[in-house]
C-alpha cells in the first residue's frame, strides 16, 4: 500500500526485523529437531524454500505490476504463521524450562513415534535422557564473555565468520541483485526478466542438488567444490568481459557470459549458498550457539549492505570484470580455508566442541 519511498524504508525495516529473525532461529530450529543422519538434508531446505521465493518473484515481476504481487504473498504469510502454530516447541527448550513431559511428547512427534511399539517408545525415552543430560550441563551457568575465549569456540566463530563473509563475497547476492545489470554488461543478449528467471531457476536446482548430497558426502567437500568451481566459473565471466572491453568479440561467443554466469549460480548453491547457516549450528559449541548465530547473522547483514552497497560506485571505478577478479579471489581463498582449516561437521552431536 506505499505511495512514497518513506513507505518503503518503514516496510523494508519490518520485513528485515522478521527476516533476521527467521535467519537466526530457523537453523537453530531445524538443528534441535532433525537426527543427525538427515540434518545436513533438512537444513539445506531452508535455503532451498528462501531461493525458490526468490525464484517466484522472479516470475510474478514479469508478469504482475508491483502492489499486485505484494498482496498474492499475504496469504502465505498468514498460512505460514498458521502452521507454526500447530507445531510443538523443540525437545531442548522445553527441558531447558524443566518441561519434562512436554519434551517428551514433543520428541515423539518430531520422531514420527509409534505408541505401540514399545522398542520405539523405550529408544526415544533414552534419547530424551541423554538430551537432559546434555541440555542441562551446558545450560546450568549462565553465558559469560570468558565462554567465547576458549579454543572451540574462538575456532567456530571465526570459521562462521568467515562463512558469513564469502556468502556475499562470493559474487552470488550481487549477481542476483543486479541481474539484469550484469547480463547486459556482459554481453548477453537475454532480456532482464528472461535472465532473472534462468538465474532463480538455477539457484533453485543447485541448492536442491546440495540438499541430496550433503548428508551423503559431507559439507566440507560440498564447500570446497563450490568455492573453487565458483572462483573458476567468475574467472571465465571476468576474462570474458576484460577482452570485450578491448576488443570485438564475435557474435558466436555470446553463450560465454550465460554459461559462465550460470555455472557460477549453480556451483555457488550447492555449497556457498545453502551450507554455512547449518555449518555454523553445527560448528559452535552449544553453550553459546544461540548468542553466537546471533552475531554471525547480523555479521552477514553488514557483509551483505557492504557489498551491494558497494558494488555499484566499484563498477565506475574498475569495470564488471574488475568486480568479478576479486569476487574469483575470494572464493579461490574460500576454498584453501575449506579444504585446510574447516573441520567436517557430517554426523556430528551438536553438544560436540568439534575440535577435532
Amino acid at each position: 500500500m506505499a505511495t512514497n519511498v518513506n513507505h518503503l524504508y518503514a516496510a523494508r525495516a519490518v520485513a528485515g526485523f522478521t527476516g533476521g529473525g527467521l535467519l537466526r532461529i530457523v537453523p537453530l530450529y531445524i538443528g534441535e529437531i532433525a537426527e543427525s543422519n538427515v540434518r545436513g538434508k533438512l537444513g539445506a531446505y531452508f535455503p532451498l524454500g528462501m531461493n525458490f521465493g526468490i525464484f517466484l518473484m522472479y516470475v510474478l515481476g514479469t508478469y504482475l505490476d508491483y502492489h499486485t504481487i505484494s498482496f498474492v504473498m499475504v496469504p502465505f504469510v498468514l498460512l505460514y504463521a498458521a502452521l507454526m502454530l500447530f507445531l510443538p516447541d523443540t525437545p531442548q527448550f522445553l527441558i531447558k524450562k524443566h518441561r519434562d513431559e512436554k519434551a517428551l511428547k514433543s520428541l515423539k512427534f518430531y520422531r514420527n513415534c509409534n505408541e505401540k511399539d514399545s522398542q520405539n517408545i523405550d529408544m526415544i525415552k533414552k534419547e530424551l535422557e541423554s538430551l537432559k543430560i546434555n541440555v542441562l550441563n551446558h545450560h546450568k551457568t549462565e553465558v559469560k564473555l570468558k565462554d567465547f575465549t576458549e579454543k572451540a569456540s574462538i575456532r567456530g566463530l571465526l570459521i562462521g565468520v568467515f562463512l558469513m563473509a564469502i556468502m556475499p563475497f562470493s559474487g552470488n547476492m550481487t549477481i542476483l541483485s543486479y541481474t539484469a545489470d550484469i547480463f547486459d554488461s556482459s554481453g548477453s543478449s537475454l532480456s532482464a526478466n528472461e535472465s532473472s528467471m534462468i538465474i532463480g531457476c538455477i539457484q533453485f536446482i543447485g541448492i536442491y542438488i546440495a540438499s541430496l548430497f550433503v548428508d551423503k558426502f559431507g559439507r566440507k567437500i560440498l564447500m570446497s567444490i563450490s568455492c573453487l568451481g565458483s572462483g573458476l566459473s567468475l574467472l571465465l565471466i571476468a576474462s570474458y568481459s576484460y577482452v570485450t572491453s578491448i576488443f570485438e568479440v564475435p557474435s558466436s561467443l555470446s553463450w560465454i557470459p550465460i554459461v559462465s554466469l550460470s555455472l557460477t549460480i549453480l556451483l555457488n548453491s550447492i555449497g556457498i549458498s545453502s551450507l554455512p547457516f547449518m555449518i555454523v549450528t553445527e560448528l559452535v559449541p552449544q553453550k553459546i550457539r544461540e548468542t553466537s548465530v546471533t552475531i554471525l547473522m547480523a555479521c552477514m547483514t553488514l557483509f551483505v549492505f557492504t557489498n551491494l552497497k558497494v558494488f555499484p560506485p566499484l563498477v565506475e571505478v574498475i569495470d564488471l570484470y574488475g568486480c568479478m577478479f576479486i569476487y574469483a579471489g575470494f572464493c579461490i581463498v574460500g576454498s584453501i580455508v575449506t579444504i585446510f582449516i574447516m573441520p567436517e561437521t557430517k554426523g556430528k552431536n551438536l553438544f560436540q566442541n568439534h575440535e577435532s
